[in-house]
């Protein structure tokens, strides 16, 4: 399919680039703060499980009523992370597409580098000069994950103390079926 010939001005292209690139900065940040918006629901969430288990054990029912109502909640809490990790992921694509798109965009409008720039800094690790200043930026060994795959990192996180509880759970119901306890 041919693509149809532009009608517009350089003027009217240039300030449609410049809109673009708004509206790709306000999605942006946007897409941030509702990632930790649902970074912080999802930490409540557990949160409120970890409580709950820990109300369960200070009126002491039985171990094996305890021990099952523990599965339960770690099994809970193990979806939960699954979910939030899913979330995260997904939310991750979205701003690196952000990022690229910015980074396209500057490309076109030829004097905007923000996001160029922090490219070739932040991923590339390149050193980066910027005019009138006298020194280069460069991202030291440690700084140099991403804090976004960090922060990805935190359901894994949470997940393992919820394993933990969960087959703390069984081993004990096991142990009260067999008699042990």
């Amino acid at each position: 399919m041919k693509e149809a010939k532009s009608e517009l001005t350089d003027e009217q292209q240039i300030a449609n680039l410049r809109d673009e690139y708004r509206a790709n900065i306000d999605l942006w940040i946007y897409e941030a703060t509702f990632r930790q918006q649902r970074s912080e629901a999802f930490l409540n969430i557990n949160t409120i499980l970890l409580t709950a288990l820990g109300i369960l054990i200070t009126i002491r029912p039985s171990v094996r009523n305890s021990s099952i109502v523990g599965i339960l909640i770690a099994v809970f809490g193990l979806l939960t992370c699954t979910i939030w990790q899913q979330i995260l992921l997904r939310n991750s694509a979205y701003m690196r597409f952000r990022r690229y798109q910015l980074r396209g965009l500057e490309v076109r409008l030829q004097n905007v580098t923000t996001f160029r720039n922090q490219w070739k800094a932040l991923n590339n690790f390149e050193p980066l000069s910027v005019p009138g200043l006298d020194d280069t930026f460069q991202v030291d060994k440690p700084a140099r994950t991403s804090a976004i795959d960090i922060e990805n990192r935190l359901p894994w996180l949470v997940a393992g103390l919820w394993l933990v509880i969960l087959v703390s759970g069984i081993v004990l119901v096991t142990l009260g079926i067999l008699g042990i306890i």
